[in-house]
């Protein structure tokens, strides 16, 4: 099923990148999509085997190129069909994602908390700021950065983490999960409690 679902974007990609009647090349559609050049001329050779791409051959340009790619019309109902699926992954995945931050949330209450700061951002972090405003209970004491970035997030200022120890909270939650070891020991050296760091489960 995952792997269903992965060529299912990456296909999306490819189509998206030869939206509009655009003629393009496999550089092009590889710098586009962050595939590399392999796998765009092997998804390509799917894509033209269904038609839904089909080639154009300019061997006379003066660019070199063999052939461009061409989205054909079948492209663009296969495009739309993939967006469809795309879309309703997305919404049932975040879903989940609220049901599960609900119940980190509840836990918490239960717990005796009243206020959250958050570490990381990022997709995760937005989420958890769209559901802790509609929670009662429970307050945002801030949102903090371990790489010491400023500006702002879902409306809610950015602290670097020298800064966590200045503000109120009984709980802070780590969202980033590329830094998620080094963050865990970046928080203990603030001499924070095991207690008041939540791990999302």
């Amino acid at each position: 099923m995952a792997s269903r679902i992965s060529d299912d974007l990456r296909d999306l990609s490819i189509l998206d990148a030869l939206e509009d009647g655009r003629l393009t090349s496999q550089r092009a559609i590889a710098r586009a999509t962050g595939l590399n050049l392999a796998k765009v001329n092997f998804c390509l050779k799917k894509l033209v085997e269904k038609g839904n791409v089909k080639l154009k051959n300019i061997s006379e340009s003066p660019n070199k190129l063999r052939y461009l790619y061409l989205l054909t019309p079948s492209g663009v109902v296969t495009r739309s069909r993939l967006t469809i699926k795309f879309l309703k992954r997305t919404a049932q995945g975040y879903s989940q994602a609220e049901k599960r931050i609900r119940r980190n949330f509840e836990e918490m209450r239960r717990q005796g908390a009243a206020r959250v700061a958050i570490l990381g951002k990022g997709d995760v972090a937005e989420i958890l700021i769209k559901v802790l405003k509609q929670e009662h209970g429970l307050e945002l004491s801030g949102v903090f950065c371990a790489k010491g970035e400023s500006g702002t997030m879902a409306g809610f200022d950015l602290y670097p983490l020298e800064k966590l120890m200045e503000h109120d909270f009984d709980r802070v939650i780590l969202v980033d999960p590329e830094d998620f070891d080094e963050n865990l020991s970046r928080l203990k050296k603030l001499g924070l409690l095991q207690s008041k760091i939540w791990l999302l489960r």
